[in-house]
């Protein structure tokens, strides 16, 4: 039986692709039919100055080469054994904490009565795979057992390669468009989404993001549950006017990691 989360609807897909949710931070999703600005050609390659390895707002390490921008994730999992929730002596459903993951779960009705169980997580050698909404595999990763404990190190690399479906676009006084496809975010759909990237420092990148703001320009032209649509033909000096405007807003910071700086 399948699952169902309910989450913030643009940061949930996100997710999908941590890569890019180190630059979107909002729960609203802005969605434009064409790539911005639409004065300026696009780039394949990021400038020399972005090159090397930066450290975001968590610490988390983004790569930015040439041809790519990615993040390394290291992320810590404790899944317990069993069937979860579980019966206390008082018969009473007793939750794992937000810390921990039951190997299996309940699923409830709408009247809290349990109806079915399904799997979260499947053993094979020594690897441990995730189970997924659509009962498909994630990929599998080396445990080591504690008790009731399996504990899982994940250490993932995500990127994204500069090409027809993300680009950059140089709008002067340092600031640059990353340009997206939907596609590429893990939508069914063709539009785009994009943040600026502002480098006038050697050691820091900011990273901008529409604001609600935003949705007061004339080219806003529909919404649905947050998520607002653009048909925008917006030029590189418009585009510097919208950030000075408060169109968008600052909302991640890289700072270089010199530990392991490449330039």
């Amino acid at each position: 039986m399948k699952r169902s989360y309910m989450e913030c609807s643009s940061l949930c897909r996100l997710l999908m692709f941590p890569v890019l949710a180190v630059f979107f931070y909002s729960c609203d999703t802005y969605n434009f039919s064409h790539p911005q600005p639409v004065d300026k050609v696009s780039m394949y390659e990021f400038p020399n100055v972005f090159h090397g390895n930066w450290l975001d707002d968590d610490s988390e390490v983004v790569l930015i080469s040439k041809n790519y921008i990615g993040l390394i994730m290291n992320q810590k999992v404790n899944v317990v054994r069993g069937i979860w929730p579980r019966k206390n002596e008082k018969e009473e459903y007793v939750y794992l904490s937000p810390t921990y993951k039951g190997f299996s779960s309940i699923i409830f009705d709408s009247l809290q009565k349990p109806i079915d169980t399904v799997a979260n997580y499947v053993l094979n050698a020594d690897h441990i795979y995730e189970v997924t909404d659509k009962e498909q595999l994630e990929q599998g990763y080396h445990y080591s057992t504690q008790q009731d404990t399996f504990t899982i190190i994940k250490k993932d690399t995500m990127l994204v390669d500069l090409g027809h479906n993300a680009f950059l676009k140089d709008i002067g006084d340092g600031f640059f468009v990353m340009n997206i496809r939907n596609q590429v975010l893990g939508q069914e759909n063709r539009w785009w989404q994009l943040f600026v990237m502002e480098k006038k420092q050697n050691d820091r990148i900011n990273i901008w993001y529409c604001s609600y703001g935003l949705t007061q320009n004339a080219a806003m032209f529909y919404e649905k549950q947050s998520d607002y649509y653009f048909n925008s033909q917006w030029t590189a000096a418009e585009m510097r006017k919208l950030i000075q405007q408060g169109a968008f807003e600052m909302c991640n910071q890289l700072q270089r990691d010199w530990r392991n700086a490449t330039d």
